[in-house]
């Protein structure tokens, strides 16, 4: 029996994104009690323009960078070429014709959600683990996309996981925009004692970022989340980041 038909036939939630619809199903008792994702491609015109406004605006695609959709053979193989590699990815399970399927967590908070109510030294290892897989996996080549924070979840048990690889970005600065545009977040959800640790991640040499590029995408990343009234002001913040980078060199 194919793995996916022992699952019940209707779901029990159903998450809708900017770019996906996805269907959980609970797993039969007597495979334990896992859930799964099913995967659906979504159209939405609409994204693509937002992205290409804003990546315009941070100087992404200024400097060379591009991004695409990946298409769901695309993002299975690369879920399966990451998880090879140990990188914290979402589990992939299997591909059909019309949907992927993946392992879904239930105690899993998104990353906004998970630093609005940690302890300093929760949200330092958080930053820490996310950092350490993100240049694991840029040193592999390896760029995972868009990293907004409601693609980063921490799962209670688990740790670290990676979700949602609609959006493939590349270009000679890839790697500095998606650790900006992760910093930039983490600043936002953070209180100052975040920043020697952050810069110290950003700075190490095994990070492997131009720092110059790397300053223009946080400005660029900061000023495009000060639009949006979710987001704290991070100015300040985001100043004596760029600063203790600095005094690294």
């Amino acid at each position: 029996m194919p793995f996916h038909e022992l699952f019940r036939h209707s779901p029990h939630q159903i998450l809708e994104g900017a770019l996906n619809v996805n269907e959980v199903f609970e797993h039969v008792a007597s495979l334990g009690n896992m859930s799964v994702l099913h995967r659906y491609e979504k159209y939405n015109s609409h994204i693509f323009d937002s992205l290409a406004f804003e990546y315009d605006d941070i100087g992404f695609t200024k400097l060379g960078g591009t991004f695409r959709r990946r298409t769901q053979m695309e993002q299975y193989q690369f879920l399966e070429h990451c998880t090879r590699l140990g990188l914290k990815v979402q589990p992939t399970l299997a591909i059909t014709e019309t949907y992927t399927e993946n392992v879904y967590f239930e105690n899993a908070q998104t990353l906004d959600e998970f630093l609005l109510n940690a302890t300093s030294e929760q949200a330092e290892r958080c930053t820490y683990d996310i950092f350490m897989d993100l240049h694991a996996a840029h040193n592999a080549g390896i760029v995972y996309g868009d990293r907004w924070e409601k693609n980063i979840l921490i799962v209670r048990d688990v740790g670290l996981v990676h979700i949602d690889f609609d959006i493939e970005i590349s270009g000679p600065y890839a790697k500095e925009f998606e650790a900006a545009q992760i910093a930039c977040y983490i600043l936002a959800g953070t209180d100052d004692t975040i920043i020697p640790l952050l810069a110290n991640l950003l700075r190490t040499p095994y990070a492997r970022l131009n720092i110059q590029i790397l300053e223009k995408f946080l400005r660029g990343h900061a000023r495009n989340y000060d639009h949006e009234h979710k987001y704290k002001n991070i100015e300040n913040k985001l100043n004596a980041l760029i600063a203790l980078i600095y005094a690294q060199e």
